[in-house]
């Protein structure tokens, strides 16, 4: 109890939201939340407390990297991820989110903290080196667009794993493309560690090696897969928190269905309809998704009505599911 009251007080002065919760069953119930919490959500206390935090969910939110953390602090006693949440007024921010145990291990019911701080893409990372290892060149440029858009003074390095140079690279950041089966990765990190010197590396996988990777068989100084197709907004902002010293492992893309039980959606939705979905797989919102077919926020809400409709689905990430699955 005098650890909670010492926490709350720290609390009490922060700028980020933060939230402790009691374990009592599958899902930790919030007993405080300081005043930054209510200030930027807009909820109330009496809208918080006694609650989870899947009030805090949303269509954007990944259900997945939830699970992933829930894990992580089940068998370590802390997490960290990037989240989307949702204020009171619908508005979505992405958090780094930080979870940890209270109370000592043993001890019941058990206790959490929660810190959440907000990633705004104008936070820039002061100084950054980085050593792209064999990366195409088009996803080489995805990548330092991205990093450019974060980081004040960024130097870039490219090499390849070729046994003949041995060379300090110098870098805080390695990022290699995982090309062939697992082993055949782990065995290139090896080769990276020993010619580069790289502490830590980043891999850049499709969806093949991100559907078979196990994180807890890597190198430990893997720490992050990061999907070659993941949108460049979002890519930046896990690229930050690697960054700044999380880790991050893309969740599974959901296993195709066989052919004979795949919808021919061509048939089914319109031409407009595609376009839409389209624009949800790059995690696009119905503001920008109307900006950039030149209507109003009012009509993209319409056709979401009746794509979720046509779908028989209730939210984006279950139309996007439903589409490319």
């Amino acid at each position: 109890m005098d650890t909670l009251l010492s926490a709350k007080t720290i609390a009490d002065e922060l700028a980020d939201p933060v939230t402790f919760a009691e374990e009592t069953d599958e899902r930790a119930r919030i007993i405080y939340a300081n005043p930054a919490f209510f200030e930027i959500t807009g909820y109330s206390s009496a809208e918080v407390i006694g609650r989870s935090h899947a009030f805090l969910e949303g269509p954007r939110t990944d259900g997945d990297a939830l699970a992933r953390m829930r894990a992580d602090r089940s068998r370590a006693g802390r997490s960290r991820g990037t989240v989307i949440n949702y204020t009171k007024d619908g508005r979505e921010i992405l958090f780094d989110l930080r979870a940890r145990r209270l109370d000592a291990n043993g001890t019941q019911p058990r206790h959490w903290i929660f810190v959440r701080r907000e990633i705004r893409p104008t936070d820039l990372v002061p100084r950054l080196r980085v050593l792209f290892l064999g990366v195409e060149p088009l996803l080489r440029a995805g990548l330092q667009r991205c990093l450019a858009a974060i980081v004040d003074d960024l130097t870039v390095r490219q090499a390849v794993l070729d046994d003949s140079v041995v060379m300090d690279a110098n870098a805080d950041l390695a990022i290699m493309q995982a090309l062939g089966q697992a082993d055949q990765v782990v065995e290139q990190i090896g080769k990276a560690s020993q010619l580069f010197w790289t502490q830590q590396i980043a891999l850049i996988a499709d969806d093949q090696f991100v559907q078979s990777a196990v994180p807890s068989a890597l190198p430990a100084n893997v720490i992050a897969i990061i999907s070659e197709a993941k949108e460049e907004r979002l890519l930046a902002h896990t690229l930050r928190l690697v960054i700044e010293g999380g880790r991050y492992f893309e969740p599974a893309p959901p296993a195709s269905q066989p052919a004979d039980q795949q919808t021919d959606w061509t048939a089914v939705l319109t031409r407009r309809q595609h376009e839409i979905l389209h624009l949800l797989r790059q995690g696009l919102s119905n503001e920008e998704i109307a900006r950039m077919l030149g209507v109003s926020p009012h009509t993209v809400k319409g056709h979401m009505t009746r794509l979720f409709k046509t779908l028989g689905v209730r939210s984006r990430a279950q139309a996007v599911a439903r589409y490319v699955g």
